[in-house]
Order: structure tokens, then C-alpha cells, then sequence
């Protein structure tokens, strides 16, 4: 997990979405949590540099995952995700944001849990507040 606030702002504005009835958690999912619920975690970052330093903005790439124990339930929690996401210029706790789809809702074999698991990757660039 990040230090410098955004992924404390990708969680408050997850939370804040009601489409999953379980939550959001960062990494992986509890035990005993209701479904659908999804999990959040940073796969990569980068700073742009220019010739006199960096940039004030970054690119952060995430990826969501939602578990559901019916295929079609968890399908149509993705596709209102991507929907929710996928275009989102705005500011989550003081951090200007952009957002998109870096790839579209990925099925995954079914977890060790028994559960299905659909994948969005999303690209978030910010500014610090």
C-alpha cells in the first residue's frame, strides 16, 4: 500500500460505492465476508521526468478484483465498476484524479475458496493535494 494517500482516496471512493454488498478490502478478502466483495491492490507507479526533474503528477496502475459465488453476479458487478471508473476526472480527498480502464474485466479460474474472480485493472494519474 501507498504512503502518500491515494490509495487511501481509491478506498474511501470504493467504499463509497454500493454495488458490492461485501466491501472492499486491500489485498485479499477475509474470511466470512459476504458476497460479492472485491480486493484492491498497487501493481505499479511511476513518476513522468522531464530534462529538469520530476513531474508533479503520477500514474499508478491498480488492480481490482471481485469474488462472487455466481459467475453472472460477479460479471455484473464488473461491468458496473468499469462503468463507475473508466473516464472519472475528479477529486478524492484532495487529490485530483483521472482514471481508465487499463483492462477490460478478466475472468479468473475459480479461486481456492470455490469462488469466481473477475479482474479490472485501472490506471489512476493524480496530483497530490
Amino acid at each position: 500500500m501507498t504512503t502518500d494517500g491515494l490509495a487511501e482516496a481509491l478506498f474511501d471512493w470504493l467504499d463509497s460505492d454500493q454495488t458490492l454488498t461485501g466491501g472492499w478490502y486491500p489485498l485479499r478478502l477475509p474470511d466470512g465476508v459476504t458476497l460479492p466483495a472485491g480486493t484492491y491492490q498497487r501493481i505499479s507507479g511511476q513518476a513522468p521526468l522531464t530534462h529538469s526533474g520530476g513531474l508533479a503528477s503520477r500514474t499508478r496502475r491498480y488492480q481490482l478484483s471481485i469474488f462472487s459465488e455466481r459467475y453472472l453476479e460477479g460479471l455484473a458487478a464488473a461491468r458496473d465498476l468499469i462503468a463507475a471508473l473508466n473516464g472519472v476526472r475528479d477529486t478524492w480527498d484532495g487529490w485530483d484524479v483521472t482514471a481508465y480502464i487499463a483492462d477490460e474485466a478478466e475472468d479468473i479460474d475459480r479461486a481456492d475458496r470455490g469462488l469466481f474472480r473477475q479482474r479490472v485493472d485501472v490506471m489512476i494519474t493524480s496530483e497530490a493535494p
